[in-house]
């Protein structure tokens, strides 16, 4: 399949608040049939052994509701003394439901908050920069800049999780998008998400182009490819 970069309904200004709603939450469902945060969670475990690591700061780029973030705080603070983390999204509507999902679960050691991930500085008082389902938004110029913008800004390294393009992977995402929820939005996003994301070939390359030339780059569960690149190897 060729990469078609087409626009997504959730990218959309003025969304009606309830089709967003349905749209996050169905997501939510997506990360974790899809084991998002536990996959993450073990990337960041080789890039930082907690017995060398007792404490962790761990930036989340375009975070969506939150969800991946917390349940990785879940698990992260049985590993780590102290783990803070952030997640960083433009909509205020996600933010907004992102800490109201914080307090429901009782979570404090994350904050959230609104920001430009394309425009605005990157953290630097991190030690890990982590994204999911973020990359197929974007032009592949983009992708490598920002990819060497987090090799810059994260004082260990950098985690990336996103969509495999395969006809495969199209067939999974309408199958799932009509299965797990009634969003219309969901169900339109998901296929074109595919066929915006990229090939492992292709994120090997761009990472490589982008200063990761160590980068550790696999496929993964289910149709993704998973990105784990250290400052020092």
């Amino acid at each position: 399949m060729d990469r078609r970069l087409s626009p997504e309904k959730m990218d959309q200004p003025g969304l009606d608040p309830r089709a967003h709603a349905q749209a996050l939450a169905a997501l939510r469902r997506i990360n974790f049939l899809s084991g998002t945060a536990y996959q993450i969670s073990r990337q960041i475990l080789k890039i930082a052994p907690p017995e060398s690591h007792p404490t962790l700061r761990v930036v989340d780029l375009a975070c969506g509701s939150g969800d991946v973030l917390l349940r990785l705080a879940q698990r992260l603070k049985k590993k780590y003394q102290n783990v803070e983390l952030l997640g960083i999204d433009m909509s205020p509507f996600a933010i907004a439901q992102a800490q109201s999902l914080a307090v429901q679960r009782r979570i404090q050691n994350v904050d959230f908050r609104v920001g430009e991930v394309l425009k605005d500085p990157l953290p630097t008082d991190c030690d890990i920069i982590i994204s999911s389902l973020f990359l197929h938004h974007l032009e592949t110029e983009k992708v490598q800049l920002l990819l060497q913008e987090a090799a810059q800004a994260a004082r260990l390294g950098v985690v990336i999780s996103d969509l495999k393009r395969t006809k495969i992977g199209w067939l999974l995402a309408w199958i799932v998008a009509r299965v797990i929820t009634l969003s219309p939005i969901v169900r339109y996003d998901g296929p074109i998400s595919v066929q915006g994301a990229f090939s492992t070939s292709e994120i090997r390359e761009i990472a490589e182009n982008a200063g990761m030339g160590e980068a550790y780059v696999r496929d993964c569960w289910p149709q993704r490819w998973m990105l784990r690149w250290s400052k020092n190897p």
